[in-house]
């Protein structure tokens, strides 16, 4: 199974400046170690995960 995700803030393809939330979701069927924050191809951080959204968990019964 592929890994599968959607980043839902910023909204994709969407410019965004200065304190914005950063969210969404991801899922192989490995688990998920960790999530890295890159901007324009650099670096920046670690992203807090290990929520769980059953929502998303019942459209993707397979995965972990």
């Amino acid at each position: 199974m592929p890994l599968v995700g959607k980043l839902e803030s910023p909204i994709d393809g969407r410019n965004a400046s200065g304190v914005k939330a950063i969210y969404g979701w991801a899922l192989d069927e490995k688990g998920i170690s960790r999530i890295e924050l890159f901007i324009d191809g650099s670096y920046v951080c670690k992203i807090p995960h290990g929520g769980i959204r059953e929502y998303i968990k019942e459209g993707y019964p397979r995965y972990p």
